[in-house]
């Protein structure tokens, strides 16, 4: 049972009359979620379904089903990219299954020449690179790359030299869009790809995210 206290009002107050962003913090466990839901609830039935709700997890997303308006729209971020790129490549035959692992496998056939060090280390290292650069939208280009890869600490062997792996790294990642656009697409292709080939995405007049904390570049 939700117990409303004099701390949910302001908040109760802007999904009704909503002026800006809002954010709502407050520590584990304290009732952030129901809140949300709660709040939601306040709004106008007639606006419910200009909403978008959504979360990273699955689980997360059919908690939050289950507990909102039925005209509320909720889903995955990544459900809302994968909308875009449906509607963007209507013919694409859509495989995420073996998508998932496309840029591993990438990594998998580069020959990597003896002098870079250990192979594995440096397929590793391009897969970090190509996984934060999704993440953080770093543009397409070597010296941008490579100053990534130095903010999160990825490591290689001393002899690799870091310019040609970044320059691996932006191959892939362009084949890999190329890869998206025929339906072969990874996980985090999915919201990636949307953005950087500027597709069209759902339009909603307010967007409500539950654990925005975790939100990376790409997600917003």
């Amino acid at each position: 049972m939700f117990v409303l206290n004099r701390f949910h009002q302001p908040i109760f107050d802007w999904f009704v009359n909503p002026n800006g962003n809002a954010v709502m913090r407050g520590v584990a466990g304290c009732g952030k979620t129901s809140t949300l839901v709660e709040g939601v609830k306040q709004i106008p039935f007639s606006q419910q379904s200009n909403l978008m709700v959504s979360s990273y997890t699955t689980s997360t997303v059919a908690d939050l089903k289950s507990r909102m308006p039925k005209a509320v729209d909720v889903r995955s971020i990544n459900s809302y990219g994968y909308m875009a790129l449906r509607n963007a490549f209507p013919d694409a035959r859509w495989d995420f299954e073996n998508g998932k692992n496309k840029y591993r496998q990438m990594a998998r056939d580069l020959e990597v020449p003896i002098q870079y060090g250990d192979a594995k280390t440096v397929r590793d290292a391009i897969v970090s690179i190509v996984n934060f650069a999704q993440l953080t939208l770093t543009p397409l280009e070597i010296e941008p790359l490579v100053q990534m890869a130095k903010r999160f600490n990825i490591q290689l062997p001393p002899t690799a030299p870091m310019e040609q792996i970044a320059d691996i790294a932006r191959q892939m990642l362009e084949r890999g869009i190329e890869q998206c656009q025929t339906g072969f697409a990874s996980f985090s292709d999915q919201s990636y790809v949307p953005v950087m080939l500027n597709l069209p995405l759902p339009k909603r007049q307010r967007i409500i995210l539950d654990e925005c904390q975790d939100a990376s570049k790409v997600n917003m």
